[in-house]
C-alpha cells in the first residue's frame, strides 16, 4: 500500500477510489497513529508515524491493500498518493513521475536486538564492514549487486538533472548491531523510535549519513516494528528528514514470526528459514528504494511500486538444499518475490541479463604542484566510470615512489590540498575514482615538493636553430624547471637584428620545437623562447640564429 504522510494536525477526510464506490476513510487515532482503512484488506492498517516520514509498506500475503488508484492526495498535511494522472512517461506498465532514483544503492543494516538477530550474524554493541556479516541476511546483502535478479533494476531511470540510470552495484557498506534500549518480543515500536534510533547512530558515529544509502533495520522475533508487522504489513520503506537530509530507510520485522503472513517458503533452501524468509521483503524493500526512494518517481496508476506489482509472486522454482528456490546469488540459492521488469511491455521476471557494473578507470592527468606549506594535486575523472555513477575519490600518499597508501577519501571532486606536509619532503601522490562497485585502478603518479611558492618558470634551452630543406628555419628546445607549477605553453621570438626579438607565435605545454616558415630566403633571423606556467611567463632562452634558404 502506498502512502505519502505527515503526521501533524490529522484531520478526518474521505478519498475516493477511482473506478468503485469503496471508501478509503483516513482518520486520526493515537497520538502520531494514522489509520488508513482498505475496504478490500479486511480491516485498517495502522502504522505510527513520526512527523514527516513518507512510507510505502508491503501487505501480507493475500492482501488487497493499494490496487485501487486514489483520485484525491491532500487534505490537512495527510498526504496519500494519487496513483491517476501524474505519470510523465508510461508504456511498460509502470509510470515515472519525475521524482529521483538512487544511481548507486548502498545498504546500512541497524541489527537493533539486546542478541544476535540472525544465524552467524554480528554480536549486539558491535560495528563492522559488511564483509564481517556473517549471517545469511549479509551474505545476500554483500551478493546482491551484480547479480542477474538485482540487474532488472537497471530498466528503471530518471530525469533529474543530467538523468540518471541505476547501476546493478548495489553496496553493502557495513552493519551496527545496537543493543541499547532494545525492543524485545511483544514489544510495539513506532516509526518515531525506529527512526531515532538511526539518528543515533549518526550522532554517535555508527553510521555515516550518505544520501544514496538505505538504512535497514531489523530486530529480533515478536517485535512489532510500526504497529502493523506481520498482520498488516511485512516491511516498509520510507524517508524522513534530519538536519536538513534525506535520509532513506527500511523497516524490516523479524518476518519468520508469522511466516504464513510474510514467507513463500516450502522449506529453507539454506537451512536457516528466518534469514531465507527474511531477503525475500528485503529484497523487495530495496528494489523499491532504489526506484522510488522518496515517493515521488516509480509507480503504476495503482500506486504499486515495481516490486509491489509482482508481491508474492516467485515464477519457476527449484529444489535447493532443503526447499525451493528461484535466484542464485552468489553461491546460494533464495526464494525471492519477482520483481517488475521496465522493458518489452513490461513483466514480472526473475532475472534481467545485463553486464554488471565495474569499478571506474583511472584518473587522467594528475598534477602535484607546491607552495608554501602545502602540495595540491589536482585530476580529471577516468575515461570509464565503469557503468555506475563516480560518488568519490581516494588520495593515496608516500614520500618514495610507488609506496603510497591511502590518505583520505573525498566525495565527487577533482582536487585535494594536502596541508600536513613538511618543508623540503617530496611527497608522491596518486589518486583513486570511487562508485557503488568499489574503487577502481590507482592514477599515474604525481610528485612535488612543497617549500617555498611557486615561481616562473626557468629558460628554456635553444638547442636548434637551422634552415629547413622545405623553406623556413627550424627551432628545437629542452623543457626548463616549472617553477613549482605546471607549464602551460610556451612563446617564440624573432628578429632580423641581434636582440631586438618580438612574439611571433605561441605553443602548447607538449611541444619542443616550432618551424618558422615565414621567412625569406637568403635573410638571418634570431630567435628565443620562453615557457610559461600560471604564474606566468619565465626568462628567455639563450639566442639562436639561422639563414634562411
Amino acid at each position: 500500500m502506498r502512502m505519502r504522510r505527515a503526521a501533524v494536525a490529522f484531520a478526518a477526510m474521505l478519498l475516493t477510489i477511482s473506478g468503485t464506490s469503496s471508501v478509503l476513510a483516513v482518520s486520526p487515532g493515537s497520538p502520531g497513529v494514522l489509520v488508513v482503512a482498505a475496504p478490500a484488506a479486511g480491516g485498517g492498517l495502522t502504522v505510527s508515524l513520526a512527523s514527516g516520514s513518507r512510507v510505502h509498506v508491503q501487505p501480507v500475503r493475500g492482501s488487497a491493500a493499494a490496487r485501487a488508484a486514489v483520485s484525491t492526495s491532500t487534505s490537512s498535511g495527510v498526504r496519500v498518493h494519487a496513483g491517476a494522472g501524474a505519470a510523465v512517461i508510461t508504456g511498460n506498465g509502470i509510470n515515472y513521475n519525475g521524482g529521483p532514483i538512487v544511481p548507486a544503492e548502498k545498504v546500512a543494516a541497524v541489527y537493533w536486538a539486546a542478541s544476535t538477530v540472525f544465524a552467524g550474524g554480528p554480536a549486539s554493541g558491535s560495528t563492522g564492514s559488511g564483509a564481517q556479516d556473517g549471517s545469511l541476511v549479509g551474505y545476500f546483502l554483500g551478493n546482491l549487486g551484480g547479480s542477474a535478479h538485482y540487474g532488472i533494476n537497471t530498466t528503471y531511470g530518471d530525469s533529474v538533472g543530467a538523468g540518471h540510470t541505476v547501476a546493478n552495484a548495489l553496496s553493502y557498506t557495513g552493519y551496527w548491531a545496537d543493543a541499547g534500549s532494545a525492543p524485545v518480543s511483544g514489544a510495539n515500536v513506532s516509526d518515531t523510535a525506529v527512526q531515532n534510533e538511526i539518528i543515533k547512530g549518526f550522532t554517535g558515529g555508527q553510521l555515516a549519513y550518505d544520501p544514496s544509502t538505505v538504512y535497514a533495520v531489523f530486530t529480533g522475533a515478536g517485535v512489532n516494528l510500526g504497529g502493523g508487522a506481520f498482520t498488516q504489513y511485512c516491511a516498509y520503506h520510507g524517508d524522513f528528514s534530519w538536519n536538513g537530509n534525506t535520509v532513506l530507510y527500511a523497516v524490516m520485522p523479524y518476518d519468520y514470526t508469522n511466516p504464513a503472513a510474510c514467507s513463500g517458503l516450502s522449506g529453507s533452501p539454506n537451512a536457516d528459514p528466518a534469514a531465507d524468509t527474511e531477503v525475500s521483503t528485503l529484497v523487495h524493500e530495496l528494489e523499491e528504494a532504489n526506484t522510488d526512494p522518496q515517493l515521488n518517481a516509480w509507480y503504476d496508476s495503482a500506486g504499486n511500486e515495481n516490486a509491489d506489482k509482482c508481491a508474492w509472486n516467485f515464477g519457476t522454482t527449484f529444489t535447493s538444499g532443503g526447499g525451493k528456490a528461484n535466484v542464485t546469488i552468489g553461491s546460494k540459492s533464495f526464494l525471492v518475490q519477482q520483481n517488475w521488469l521496465n522493458a518489452n511491455g513490461g513483466k514480472c521476471v526473475q532475472s534481467w541479463s545485463t553486464a554488471p557494473a565495474t569499478v571506474p578507470g583511472s584518473p587522467t592527468g594528475v598534477t602535484a604542484s607546491s607552495s608554501a606549506g602545502s602540495v595540491t594535486v589536482r585530476w580529471s575523472p577516468p575515461a570509464s566510470n565503469g557503468g555506475a555513477a563516480i560518488t568519490g575519490y581516494g588520495v593515496y600518499r608516500a614520500t618514495t615512489s610507488g609506496a603510497e597508501t591511502l590518505l583520505t577519501t573525498l566525495g565527487n571532486v577533482t582536487s585535494f590540498t594536502d596541508g600536513a606536509v613538511s618543508q623540503g619532503t617530496t611527497y608522491y601522490y596518486e589518486v583513486s575514482a570511487i562508485n557503488g562497485v568499489g574503487s577502481g585502478a590507482l592514477s599515474a603518479e604525481a610528485f612535488a615538493a612543497p617549500g617555498q611558492a611557486a615561481g616562473r618558470p626557468g629558460a628554456p634551452a635553444l638547442t636548434a636553430a637551422t634552415s629547413s630543406s622545405r623553406r623556413g628555419v627550424q627551432l628545437s628546445w629542452s623543457v626548463p624547471s616549472n617553477g613549482g607549477t605546471p607549464i602551460t605553453g610556451y612563446r617564440v621570438y624573432r628578429s632580423t637584428t641581434v636582440g631586438a626579438e618580438v612574439l611571433i607565435t605561441t605553443r602548447s605545454a607538449g611541444s619542443t620545437s616550432y618551424r618558422d616558415s615565414s621567412t625569406s630566403s637568403g635573410v638571418t633571423y634570431f630567435y628565443q623562447v620562453t615557457a610559461v606556467n600560471a604564474v606566468g611567463e619565465g626568462a628567455r632562452s639563450g639566442e639562436a640564429s639561422a639563414r634562411a634558404r
